[in-house]
Order: structure tokens, then sequence, then C-alpha cells
């Protein structure tokens, strides 16, 4: 007797984005405003449905912290399963 193979939906990665709190994410990391905003703008283009290519650039001097936003980023993709 042939079994068909389990496929698995692939839901668990949306379903996953539900428990993962931007904000959270934000203050675990200590972005400031504007290092939030380009977080946010990334995170909820990453959700949508077949989304254009999201062309941003994260700029300033040194010092500004741009690392630690794309850490954060990381982070977020990672618990999102993304990562």
């Amino acid at each position: 007797m042939l079994t068909a193979p389990n496929i698995q939906s692939h839901t668990h990665a949306i379903d996953e984005f539900h428990n993962v709190n931007i904000e959270q994410v934000t203050q675990e990391w200590s972005l400031k405003d504007e290092q939030s905003r380009a977080l946010r703008i990334i995170a909820e283009h990453s959700q949508a449905n077949k989304p254009e290519p999201l062309r941003i650039f994260i700029g300033g001097p040194t010092g500004t912290r741009k690392s630690r936003v794309i850490n954060a980023l990381k982070d977020f993709f990672v618990k999102w399963n993304q990562g």
C-alpha cells in the first residue's frame, strides 16, 4: 500500500509573524524613532503578498547605529522564520 507524502502547508511562517511584535523587536534593540521606522517599513513590506522589490537606503555617519538596524532586521526575520 502506497501512502501520499505528508505535505505541510506554508502557513507556518505567516502564522509566526502574528507572534512577532515589531514594537518588541524595536525595544529589544533600543532603536531610535527613525531606526524603528526603517524596521517597520521593511517588516511590513515583507508581509505583503508578492510585493514589488523594496529598495531602501540606510545611511548616516559613523556611529549612527546603522548596523544595529540591520541586526534588528535579521532578528525579526529569524523570529518570523524567514532568516
